[in-house]
């Protein structure tokens, strides 16, 4: 397993500090890497009828309703759309990280 040691995050480069962390980001990272590869970037709908690929992920831009959130992207579990969160909330950052490079 290889030993990353940085990673970059919305055009920053920050160092891990933490042997752990790195550890992990060695395994998940390729997994990510793959997972988008076969995925792609995020698809807009605003609505999830039966039409849409459940191997795809997609973005919410319908109003709020009682079952789906505007802003937040899903994804198939294989029986039901679940949401995945706020598109492009960011990424928190705690003391195992330390920021080396800003984007311009």
């Amino acid at each position: 397993m290889s030993d990353i040691s940085q990673i970059s995050i919305d055009g920053s480069l920050y160092n891990i500090k933490d042997a752990a962390a790195r550890a992990d980001l060695a395994v998940v990272k390729p997994a990510v890497q793959a997972l988008q590869a076969n995925v792609g970037d995020p698809i807009p709908t605003s609505s999830f009828g039966n039409s849409l690929d459940t191997n795809k992920v997609y973005v919410y831009v319908g109003a709020t309703d009682a079952n789906y959130t505007h802003g937040h992207w899903y994804y198939h579990n294989g029986s039901a759309w679940t949401d995945g969160g706020e598109w492009g909330a960011g990424v928190e950052l705690d003391d195992s990280l330390s920021n080396v490079a800003k984007a311009a």
